[in-house]
């Protein structure tokens, strides 16, 4: 089976975990301060395949 796409990783992480790092909840970005980041916290995807395995 191919790799996913990385768009649809990151879209996967952001759906299903919470981020240790900023607190986002899932479905909201990851944030730098007030400002939205264009990809997560590596925290965030470490969660993310706790969450999944």
């Amino acid at each position: 089976m191919p790799t996913p796409h990385p768009s649809r990783i990151t879209a996967l992480i952001i759906a299903t975990a919470n981020c240790p790092d900023c607190q986002a909840e899932p479905g909201a970005p990851c944030h730098d301060g007030s400002r939205p980041r264009g990809d997560h916290h590596q925290a965030r995807q470490q969660e993310a395949e706790r969450a999944t395995a």
